[in-house]
């Protein structure tokens, strides 16, 4: 009697582990889970020929649908070094602003992609300069 309940706990104890071995190696890849979805649209610069003011632009990635974006710089902020990215969800655009008056402090914001509600994300007044953008 006692070699019958040991054998079953054996086999109970294997059973067990086998579930446990086919669960966790179940065929469901989750590589990426971030609930971001890629735009398919790029994100860039042009200096008005007329006003020479700088304009952010959008366009799908094969460069149909060039569309401006609307956004009002601040009048003491300027855009000069071209800069511009969209966010991997195509909701925003982030983009450097220099201040006109300092010359070198930098600032980083961000708008909607028709232009609405500017705000700056990074500098604090003091000489940050930036260089480079990406948004991933």
């Amino acid at each position: 009697m006692k070699k019958v309940f040991l054998s079953s706990l054996v086999l109970l104890f294997f059973a067990t582990s086998m579930i446990i071995f086919q669960m966790s190696c179940s065929k469901e890849a989750d590589a990426n889970n971030n609930n971001t979805t890629q735009s398919n649209k790029i994100a860039y610069v042009k200096s008005n020929s007329t006003t020479g003011a700088v304009e952010f632009w959008i366009a799908n990635l094969d460069g149909t649908s060039q569309t401006l974006v609307p956004v009002t710089i601040p009048s003491n902020r300027k855009n000069d070094n071209g800069e511009v990215t969209i966010t991997p969800d195509g909701s925003k655009l982030v983009f450097q602003l220099r201040d006109i008056s300092s010359g070198n402090i930098g600032y980083i914001y961000t708008c909607n992609i028709d232009g609405s509600n500017l705000t700056q994300i990074i500098g604090n007044g003091s000489n940050d300069i930036y260089y480079s953008i990406s948004a991933y």
